[in-house]
């Protein structure tokens, strides 16, 4: 497969927000084709408080708001820690291997 969109959940809309997860799929474009096998790191909010990352109220009370199967990313086994800021992206790029290309939506189509 030769790209790759992720989807981080975070707790803001800034670049130094929390994450609460990072989702990511292998596909091609030029056959129309997906991976079935994705992948996916629920991250602790201590961990990431931990590294000054920050929450913001407008977007934690959005995620109030949201139905029972979004808010169930506060609930799920936190499996990853942040011990350095980019320790979820370097997870990701252990299951990634070499792709040509990383696309992932832009912020502003999330607002």
């Amino acid at each position: 497969m030769r790209h790759i969109m992720l989807d981080l959940e975070t707790l803001g809309t800034v670049a130094d927000a929390c994450i609460m997860s990072i989702g990511a799929v292998r596909f091609d474009l030029d056959s129309n084709t997906i991976d079935d096998d994705g992948f996916y790191a629920s991250v602790g909010i201590e961990s990431n408080l931990a590294y000054k990352r920050r929450i913001q109220e407008e977007t934690l009370i959005w995620w109030m708001k949201q139905g029972t199967a979004a808010q169930g990313v506060f609930h799920e086994d936190k499996r990853c820690g942040l011990r350095h800021p980019h320790d979820g992206p370097c997870l990701h790029a252990l299951w990634a291997g070499d792709p040509l290309e990383v696309l992932q939506r832009s912020l502003l189509q999330d607002l």
